[in-house]
């Protein structure tokens, strides 16, 4: 009997623990909870909006608040961490608003938030946002525009508004958090502009414009390099013997004048870099008919050149450029960079680029293609040959780019990718603050074939902050697919974001046209503004916008969209 009234104790002991054992558990602070307590309090759908120059951090009451007066803890730290405190404040309400200069323009934060303690009640556990976020900033400044760096300077230009009458100063950061403050008088303010220089040459800047310690624009720029030429050329020299005859990583400079090179030209197993001493692509002009990158290593860089395909006078190059093997067009080659910059592209008959010689996919590999601040036209304007603009099929190539550029009058479509590549990294494409009107031919896709066959190729597409208007090519008789694009992978991405369109048509409507629609691809801030452009249009100035059109501050950045020479 004894036995048995001594083990009912021991086990109503041990089971009584184990109840206090369950009820009181120890969070990652070391703060001992009561689930019936503390953890009805701790709040709950933790959540952060933004907008330019507010952060809005909101939450919901503990499911056992109602009725009492609790009060919560809010840090913020730019350390997920938290080992510093950058902003803390103790709110009564379920949400704040936080302002800048309280938070900095463009820098990352992290959140945290708890209830506090009150009367018996010890205090819950932190709550952690699950992401980072920040504030862009109020956008005032206007886009920068390529024309306006230079190795040593840089013009701003920001909206005259009744927010930027009281500017005060501009502040240039380097990378390397050397701060440059720049004071602005009143008159600057009112005028909208300033030139700063004495920067340093190649060096990238975050650029800020502000009202005491409010950020009223924000922008990034990086100087010029100033060059160091290998060899310069006079007009009358063969181009062509200086580039067969270059070594790897020579950069040949041109004096102002016209260049010609009538035959094709190859660059074999070699990166070399060709640019105008001017860097002015209207004063110094080579007529070529194709250049042809061949076998591992072959890379180049063009700056600061009009590329006219008219070599002769009646004779047109169909090509700028064709990446090919050295023992065979279709051997394999690893080739390096192409860049063209600052130059003004015209009259090829096919397209700029082909790089689908390669026996296989990924045969040939390229790693990356740029090209920024340039205008293109006259690319297959007649519309009779189905080839892409960018025709890289098979390539293997980590990053496709045009940015900050016009093209018009092009015909077919602009990239064709529609060979499955196999390689392990998702190639990126990227059309950015770009103008494109006119263009499309041969029922091809407007933006991207990125293949049928299979589950199609897995790409990474974005068309944001640019104008795309008018198709097909319009000489008449043409028509353009019924899609603006082919994506069928499941894993592959399609963005068309922060950008204007207008008269997208499958062909023209008196020949059964019919509108073109943005299916399949992922639209967030865009417009479908009719700026008034035809085939015929060459300027696509937006200075004559209403100052409260959308495309002024439509980019992600809240700049003007489209190629930026157009923007002011």
């Amino acid at each position: 009997m004894k036995t048995s009234i001594f083990w009912r104790l021991t086990h109503f002991t041990l089971l009584f623990a184990a109840v206090l054992t369950g009820a009181c558990t120890k969070s990652i602070e070391g703060v001992v909870e009561d689930p019936s307590t503390s953890r009805a309090f701790i709040p709950t759908n933790f959540r952060v909006r933004t907008s330019a120059d507010t952060a809005i951090l909101s939450w919901n009451a503990g499911a056992q608040s109602a009725g009492m007066r609790i009060s919560y803890t809010l840090d913020v730290s730019t350390d997920s961490a938290f080992t510093s405190i950058d902003y803390t404040k103790v709110v009564d309400s379920s949400g704040i608003k936080i302002i800048d200069p309280a938070l900095t323009v463009g820098k990352g934060y992290f959140a945290r938030l708890r209830a506090n303690a009150v009367g018996n009640v010890q205090p819950s556990r932190w709550v952690y946002h699950p992401s980072s976020f920040r504030i862009t900033g109020l956008q005032f400044l206007r886009v920068i525009r390529s024309s306006d760096i230079t190795d040593q300077s840089v013009s701003l230009n920001w909206f005259v508004d009744p927010q930027t009458a009281s500017l005060d100063k501009v502040i240039l950061t380097t990378d390397n958090n050397q701060v440059t403050t720049v004071p602005l008088t009143a008159a600057e303010a009112a005028a909208g502009t300033k030139t700063i220089a004495g920067l340093a040459p190649g060096t990238r800047y975050t650029v800020q414009i502000l009202t005491g310690t409010k950020s009223k624009g924000l922008g990034v720029i990086t100087t010029l390099r100033p060059s160091s030429f290998t060899r310069i050329l006079n007009p009358g020299d063969n181009l062509a013997t200086a580039i067969s005859t270059a070594v790897d990583g020579d950069l040949i400079g041109l004096n102002p004048g016209t260049y010609v090179m009538t035959g094709i030209v190859d660059i074999v197993a070699k990166n070399i870099s060709i640019k105008s001493v001017s860097n002015n692509p209207l004063t110094t002009k080579l007529k070529l008919r194709e250049l042809n990158l061949k076998g591992d290593g072959a890379g180049i860089a063009i700056a600061g050149l009009e590329l006219d395909a008219n070599y002769s006078g009646t004779s047109f190059g169909a090509t700028l450029l064709q990446l090919k093997g050295q023992s065979a067009d279709n051997a394999a080659a690893v080739f390096k960079s192409i860049t063209i910059e600052n130059c003004i592209v015209h009259d090829f008959t096919t397209n700029i680029l082909r790089g689908n010689y390669g026996a296989a996919a990924d045969t040939h590999k390229l790693n990356s293609f740029v090209m920024s601040n340039c205008i293109v036209y006259d690319i297959n304007k007649t519309g009779s040959n189905s080839t892409y603009i960018f025709s890289i099929e098979k390539l293997g190539f980590t990053v496709f780019s045009v940015n900050r550029s016009t093209l018009y009058n092009l015909g077919a479509g602009l990239v064709n990718v529609s060979t499955i590549l196999g390689g392990a990294a998702v190639p990126v494409i990227l059309f950015d603050y770009t103008t494109i009107n006119n263009m499309g031919s041969q029922g091809r896709y407007v933006l991207i074939d990125a293949g049928s066959q299979g589950a199609g190729n897995n790409v990474n597409f974005s068309f944001q902050n640019s104008i795309l208007a008018n198709t097909p090519l319009g000489v008449g008789g043409l028509a353009v697919s019924g899609t603006p694009h082919l994506i069928r992978n499941q894993n592959a991405v399609g963005n068309f974001v922060n950008s204007n369109y207008f008269n997208l048509f499958t062909a023209r409507v008196s020949e059964g046209g019919f509108k073109l629609v943005l299916t399949g691809l992922y639209q967030f801030n865009n417009n479908e503004t009719d700026l008034g452009w035809s085939a015929a249009t060459r300027d696509f100035s937006l200075k004559s916008l209403p100052a409260n059109s959308p495309l002024l501050k439509g980019s992600t950045n809240g700049n003007t969209i489209g190629d930026p020479r157009w923007a002011f």
